[in-house]
């Protein structure tokens, strides 16, 4: 109240001597002498009055930001999550292919997306993919109950071989993801690849002629060069 009394006096002071009149005293309403540092104290009051702004909300614009970032994250993860793998009980084993003691040969049969071989099946590791020709004679021209689902390929570390029909007319297959392990891509090793399909092929891997049998929208990359049906110099892709 003292403060608010001084300011009052204040600008009663001001406004009389701007009209030319000395300011009346009297028993009553005489005011006590002004201090300076009273002076300071309500000038700094008076500014801190006028330079009042209203609080600004950055985290209210920061929540917002993230709100929309994780939803973005949200339904990239749940695009991939979509995609159906392939469960261990959708491979079988080829027996007419030559096994070292201690292996398995796989090939597919399910109906996922996304076909992960498993490193080891039954005990033993995986060191040979491929159908062979039971898969060929058994759904030439009707194709594997994955024909329209398949989007991608995982061969895992340990695989030596490719065989025959690893990939059998995948009509959707996109991309194969080979290992550093792999030695051998044989002859018909993937099979009718129509869809535009990338593989890179490990530096040491030896790729049999007609490897990519049929496989008109197959990009393969070898040894940092890129090879497809209309570039083939080596003759992996047939006649």
């Amino acid at each position: 109240m003292r403060r608010i009394s001084i300011i009052i006096s204040i600008f009663l002071m001001v406004s009389l001597i701007a009209c030319g009149n000395e300011p009346q005293s009297s028993p009553e309403n005489e005011s006590q002498p002004i201090t300076e540092n009273e002076l300071k104290e309500s000038t700094d009051i008076i500014s801190e009055d006028t330079n009042k702004t209203e609080p600004e909300e950055p985290e209210e614009v920061e929540e917002i930001t993230e709100e929309f970032s994780s939803m973005e994250e949200s339904e990239e993860t749940d695009s991939v999550q979509n995609y159906t793998v392939s469960s261990i009980d959708e491979f079988a084993v080829n027996d007419s292919v030559y096994q070292g003691d201690g292996e398995n040969s796989l090939y597919y049969i399910g109906e996922a997306q996304i076909v992960e071989y498993p490193a080891e099946y039954d005990g033993k590791p995986v060191q040979i993919i491929g159908g062979g020709e039971y898969i060929i004679n058994m759904y030439y021209g009707e194709g594997l109950p994955c024909t329209e689902t398949v989007v991608k390929v995982i061969i895992p570390e340990g695989v030596r071989v490719l065989y025959n029909a690893t990939v059998f007319y995948y009509n959707k297959l996109e991309i194969i993801e080979l290992p550093d392990s792999l030695q051998e891509i044989r002859e018909k090793a993937l099979i009718g690849i129509k869809n535009p399909c990338n593989v890179t092929v490990p530096d040491n891997t030896e790729i049999q002629e007609n490897a990519f049998f049929d496989c008109e929208g197959l990009i393969v990359t070898y040894k940092g060069e890129a090879y497809s049906k209309d570039n083939d110099p080596y003759g992996w892709w047939g006649e």
